[in-house]
């Protein structure tokens, strides 16, 4: 993504979208940040994570020295904002590849969307330094961190990362140094990181680093690239791992990846009613406020409602 031209190291990807997109924010997936409200969608080509299933290793693992990226169209911070007023929306998102690849442009943008008063969002691996995390940090509201797997061993067999310290210490600081809403995905597949044990690992790590209240989602793994070859996972042993997450203390666990699932829904944990109803796309119903439940005033950790 990077390269020399004229004695200076440059990058190739500045302003050079591989994709836009308007979407609900609930597809990045964010459940409890802005529900209801859609976002900018921007990625660009390449990543900094190597992994096996990637569903987008299109532009993922596309690279940008040949001159690919000087044939996508170039999008300023402030056209991006023209184009988010446009079409009326709340916010904007990185997203579809590593965000810290173009972190320049991440910083740039986010700073014209702050200070129109939009919302700013990551989407990312979180395979990235300090010093990148502080750099964009006070800029941003919200952070989506994968948590691939239990073990070194099983992070090093699904992205090529051998430690994955980095991205743990990434959604502490993130939330803790930063104030940033933090939500986490772990994508299940079977025979690697859906047994019992890697789940409760990972659900226990969540309760003990990033609180209760954090929104996990436990997402349907879906063959492609270099997993093509394996099956999608069952929907009985991603019920099983929200249940695990629930019971070593969760209070928001959701499936993902299977449409109509009535886990996409927020129930209270105090009083039992449904609190957001979801359908297939994003939130069709609200009944949050200040963060907390219109029935019974708990805290639900909802940002932006």
């Amino acid at each position: 993504m990077r390269g020399v031209r004229e004695g200076e190291v440059v990058s190739f990807v500045y302003g050079r979208p591989a994709s836009v997109g308007s979407d609900e924010i609930e597809k990045k997936p964010f459940f409890h940040f802005h529900p209801g409200t859609r976002a900018l969608s921007l990625g660009t080509l390449g990543c900094n994570v190597l992994c096996s299933g990637c569903q987008n290793w299109q532009i993922s693992h596309a690279g940008a020295s040949g001159g690919e990226a000087e044939r996508l169209a170039f999008l300023s911070p402030s056209r991006a904002l023209d184009m988010a007023r446009r079409f009326r929306l709340s916010g904007v998102v990185w997203t579809y590849n590593e965000p810290a690849v173009w972190l320049e442009y991440v910083y740039d943008v986010a700073q014209v969307f702050r200070r129109a008063g939009l919302y700013t969002a990551l989407v990312t691996s979180g395979f990235m330094t300090v010093d990148a995390l502080d750099f964009v940090g006070p800029l941003l509201d919200a952070v989506k961190v994968d948590l691939k797997a239990a073990s070194p061993e099983g992070w090093a067999w699904l992205t090529k990362i051998k430690d994955p310290q980095p991205v743990l210490d990434l959604a502490v600081r993130a939330r803790e140094v930063h104030g940033c809403h933090v939500e986490v995905v772990s994508n299940l597949v079977p025979g690697l990181n859906a047994d019992d044990t890697s789940v409760g690992i990972v659900a226990s790590w969540v309760r003990d680093f990033l609180g209760v209240n954090t929104p996990w989602h436990v997402t349907r793994f879906i063959p492609d690239f270099e997993l093509s070859y394996l099956a999608q996972t069952p929907l009985a042993v991603l019920e099983r791992a929200a249940a695990l997450g629930r019971k070593e203390g969760l209070r928001f666990v959701y499936v993902g990846n299977v449409p109509g699932h009535v886990s996409r829904h927020t129930t209270c944990p105090a009083c039992g009613r449904t609190v957001i109803h979801r359908d297939d796309r994003g939130a069709t119903e609200v009944r949050v406020k200040a963060g907390c439940c219109v029935f019974c005033g708990e805290d639900l950790g909802v940002v932006g409602i």
